[in-house]
């Protein structure tokens, strides 16, 4: 028996497109919805379907007062347009992702950060000149002076600048397990000078190292 073939259909969408609803921070609802309604647009050539809420819910799963809830979210967030239909709404996405917002709060959710579209150096935190008195220039014996060659990233960064790079977010998540969030955001940074062939395992691999006797030396792998 063979498998699916585009012959039976197939969703036609700008790698562009599909690039930035993989980096935009949706919310599981969020991101089925709008799946759902790329199903309903793009899935039969159209840039626009008049699409019930009983038809979001049976694709989806979720009930119909959280669809339309997710709806207007998508609407407010600016990544749906939709106006009253026959049956339902006429809906359609704008694809200019540059005007895609982040919601600042949403019930029982953490806030969550922009730097959608950007890339990995736009993520990076501008460095601050910062004052120092005497003792703060004392080094403890035995202490890595900072690299000053190393980018500044941050623990909220981290994550985004990660998964840019193609490390999967469970990969970062079990470093900072056996590691620390301070010493992963080091690593990741120093990956955006190093340009390491395979990320993924150059963290791991670092973070292995950070946890031997000796430490890990930065450019060691």
């Amino acid at each position: 028996m063979s498998g699916p073939q585009l012959e039976d259909g197939y969703i036609r969408i700008a790698n562009e497109l599909y690039d930035a609803i993989l980096q935009f921070p949706f919310t599981k609802r969020e991101l089925l919805v709008l799946l759902a309604v790329i199903r309903k647009t793009y899935g039969f050539g159209k840039k626009s379907d008049d699409i019930t809420l009983s038809q979001l819910s049976d694709m989806t799963g979720l009930d119909s007062a959280d669809c339309s809830k997710t709806l207007k979210d998508l609407a407010t967030i600016k990544v749906l347009a939709k106006r009253q239909g026959q049956y339902g709404q006429v809906i359609e996405i704008k694809k200019n992702h540059k005007q895609w917002k982040v919601l600042a709060k949403r019930q029982g959710l953490v806030k969550r950060q922009g730097g959608i579209g950007k890339t990995p150096k736009d993520l990076l935190v501008k460095h601050q000149p910062q004052k120092t008195t005497p003792k703060d220039n004392t080094q403890k014996e035995g202490a890595e002076a900072p690299d000053p060659a190393l980018p500044a990233v941050t623990e909220e960064t981290m994550w985004k600048i990660g998964v840019s790079l193609g490390i999967d977010r469970g990969a970062i998540g079990r470093a900072v397990k056996e590691s620390s969030m301070e010493k992963v955001a080091e690593v990741i940074g120093g990956m955006l000078v190093n340009k390491p062939v395979d990320p993924k395992s150059y963290l791991m691999a670092a973070i292995h190292k950070h946890n031997e006797p000796d430490g890990f030396m930065a450019g060691a792998i």
